[in-house]
């Protein structure tokens, strides 16, 4: 990922943040110094240093999570907006209660500490939806927080007993209920500093972003404060001194960094953001999956144990309360533990069924081939290919659909390879390997190509929604073993599905990818998927222009072949053409859908679109294809819009794609117009030749579409002359 250049505005920004965080720091340790009244310095020092904060930082996040919006991180920033909300209530009532009530603020155990706890519970909520637990099935993640519960009733008996109970008995007029919600604050505490080590430190592999240490640091500084509550809380109980007090001063330094974060965040280009959920570290997995139930069912008896033997009516009352929620959550966990079990014989038994070869028989078979190829000194590739399935693909088009593209990639692998080198496993629902003895790695791509050609352009390909990616690796160039040589190719496949256009990778490209080329082109890739589907979307308002946006694209591609362009520049204009109504999401139906004449108003709004358009796309980090949105309604005479540009002043990429879009719209026809012929089209289309088109590009199109037409075409017919020339100057 390439460096951020932050512009002089964000500069300032993110000073005037850093001087508030100093500005505060020190009316923090200058105010006991001045020697006002103990009211005054509470009031001064709360609402300045830590009401006054979090006040702020409520705003910049909500700020955040409207900018996010349809991103990963859209949920931090929109739960830490309550959250901070909801501390904020609290607190605030905390000061006014101080100072007007009792100086040492309200009981504990008081409807002001439930709404604290709520606040904590959102915090754990947001670092757990961070990572890709919302990947797994229903039960897995009910059985995730039913563990979380399990574990938390495990642990309270030991703070409950050995450490706010006892604090709170110097307390006059404590309860049992004071010393409960405080055991809660450390159990909290702990959970909400594992998952911020799991979420923003753990798991990342790409490079460390300021707004992402600020916001790791703000919460781990919070997490600190919770769980000095214990502590803190009984001494200032029975302490007679008033005024304000270190915990605040430390949940206030918490919510001033998370407010340096913030104003990082929101003066950081869009490719600071987090583009994927974490991975929980397979650590956490083991413990969920063999020690935690261990200790779920020993501590039942222990914790109930240590109930009945307690004295204390109210302390033993409480304890068998944690040791009946302990034994549900353990029986709870053993009831879903059995339906996740049964739900994957099921789908174990249906694999096994449609695909006899799977993961077990792929290490066996792929060690026999690596000894027959070192044996025989002959080629030995390994081909991992991988289905990229969109998130709403199974809710649209259901598992069968997703099964019959994995089908038709196989049979596509199968018709492009010899019978006698193929070998087909299924490693998951959507990745398979393929063993290729006998062929090389050049071989091996050029069948991922064939594949992928198939699945795309024949008929039966799969569902949109589904984009397929393949890795190779050869023997014993990348790998001289079986597992080897299958990681080379997963790592592969990775690199196929980061690259900007090229589906099918080998592992040698591996080697020279850095690893911010790699993350920045897993970036763009979703980036341009999620802009597609908004192109369709547009094209989806209107029945009459459905698929406009794809014919156009495909137009436009072959134009610029016939160009004798790069390929670079041809797949530019493509995905231009792809894009280039998306600015019409913005239009009023009545505008869209009008089937009389526009008024003037109405066609200065339509006008807007190639603007809006180019708005739209900005944040994608696409600059490559934003002329040619912005400019394509430019006409060659220069009496077009936006601009007024004139000849080559157009860029090449717009005078392509208006050429394309008119012909589509022509030919296809409008609501308040019937469709052309494709002679009436291109009659058309040449009478604006020198008026509203390049003549050149035009001549070039109007052979192509005729070429097209004649009988007997098979290729697309090229042009020559010097438009290629042209258009490095243009």
């Amino acid at each position: 990922m390439n460096e951020v250049v932050v512009t002089p505005w964000p500069r300032v920004t993110r000073s005037l943040a850093w001087a508030a965080l100093v500005a505060a720091a020190l009316v923090r340790l200058a105010i006991p110094f001045i020697g006002l009244d103990w009211r005054t310095e509470v009031l001064l020092c709360d609402g300045l240093t830590y009401l006054l904060p979090m006040f702020v930082v409520m705003l910049l996040v909500a700020r955040l999570s409207v900018r996010t919006v349809g991103t990963v991180e859209h949920f931090l920033w929109g739960m830490l907006a309550p959250a901070t909300a909801l501390v904020l209530i609290s607190e605030s009532y905390w000061t006014w209660y101080a100072l007007n009530v009792e100086p040492h603020g309200p009981p504990a155990g008081s409807p002001l500490f439930v709404i604290h706890l709520v606040a904590i519970s959102l915090f754990l909520f947001v670092v757990i939806r961070m990572t890709r637990l919302g990947s797994n099935s229903l039960a897995y993640r009910v059985r995730f927080y039913v563990d979380v519960v399990g574990m938390g009733c495990l642990v309270f008996p030991l703070v409950y007993l050995g450490w706010t109970l006892p604090a709170l008995v110097s307390v006059p007029g404590a309860r049992n209920s004071a010393a409960v919600a405080l055991a809660v604050y450390p159990l909290a505490a702990v959970i909400l500093l594992a998952g911020t080590v799991t979420v923003f430190v753990g798991w990342k592999h790409h490079r460390w972003r300021p707004w992402e240490r600020f916001t790791a640091a703000s919460i781990g500084i919070y997490a600190l404060g919770l769980a000095g509550m214990p502590v803190w809380y009984p001494a200032f109980k029975v302490s007679r001194d008033y005024g304000p007090t270190w915990i605040s001063a430390v949940l206030g330094a918490g919510y001033l960094l998370l407010g340096i974060g913030a104003v990082y965040r929101l003066s950081a280009a869009n490719e600071e953001g987090i583009v994927e959920p974490g991975l929980l570290p397979s650590q956490a997995v083991r413990w969920e999956g063999h020690i935690h139930p261990v200790l779920m069912i020993l501590g039942v008896p222990v914790v109930g144990w240590i109930a009945l033997t307690n004295p204390h009516p109210v302390v033993s009352r409480t304890l068998i309360g944690a040791a009946a929620l302990l034994a549900m959550t353990v029986v709870a966990r053993s009831l879903i533990t059995d339906v996740i079990r049964t739900e994957n014989l099921k789908q174990d038994a249906f694999d096994r069924l449609v695909w006899p070869l799977g993961r077990q028989e792929l290490a066996s078979e792929l060690d026999s081939a690596v000894a027959r190829a070192s044996d025989a000194r002959t080629p030995l590739s390994v081909l991992v290919v991988t289905l990229a399935v969109a998130p709403t693909f199974d809710t649209l088009f259901g598992r069968s659909s997703r099964d019959a593209a994995i089908n038709l990639v196989v049979s596509a692998v199968a018709e492009a390879a010899p019978s006698s080198a193929l070998s087909v496993f299924r490693l998951s629902a959507d990745q398979l390997a393929v063993i290729l003895e006998g062929l090389n790695v050049a071989d091996a791509s050029t069948i991922a190509r064939r594949a992928w050609l198939r699945t795309h352009r024949e008929a039966g390909a799969p569902e949109p929604g589904l984009e397929l990616f393949s890795g190779v690796a050869g023997f014993p160039q990348h790998g001289e073993t079986g597992l080897e040589l299958l990681t080379s190719a997963q790592s592969a496949c990775l690199l196929a599905a980061a690259s900007d256009g090229e589906p099918v990778a080998a592992f040698d490209e591996v080697k020279t990818a850095s690893e911010d080329e790699l993350n920045e082109g897993m970036r763009r890739r979703i980036m341009r998927e999620t802009v597609r589907t908004l192109a369709q979307a547009v094209d989806g308002r209107d029945p009459s222009t459905r698929e406009h946006s794809s014919n156009v694209s495909e137009l436009a591609t072959l134009l610029a072949r016939v160009l004798d362009l790069p390929e670079e520049q041809v797949h530019v204009i493509g995905l231009a053409a792809l894009l280039h109504d998306v600015g019409k999401v913005g239009l009023r139906d009545e505008v869209l859908f009008k089937h009389s004449e526009l008024s003037a108003e109405e066609c200065r709004e339509v006008e807007e679109h190639v603007v809006l358009g180019e708005m739209i796309l900005a944040p994608a980090n696409i600059d490559e294809v934003l002329p040619a949105v912005r400019h394509h309604h430019e006409r060659w005479d220069g009496t077009g819009y936006p601009d007024g540009l004139a000849g080559h002043d157009i860029p090449l990429e717009a005078r392509v794609l208006s050429i394309c879009d008119r012909f589509d719209i022509l030919s296809s026809g409008r609501a308040n117009q019937p469709p052309l012929s494709i002679d009436e089209t291109l009659a058309l289309l040449e009478h604006g030749a020198d008026s509203r088109y390049d003549p050149v590009i035009l001549s070039a199109f109007v052979r192509l579409v005729r070429g097209l037409r004649a009988p007997g075409v098979s290729a697309v017919p090229t042009v020559s002359g010097g438009v290629g020339a042209r258009s490095d100057a243009t």
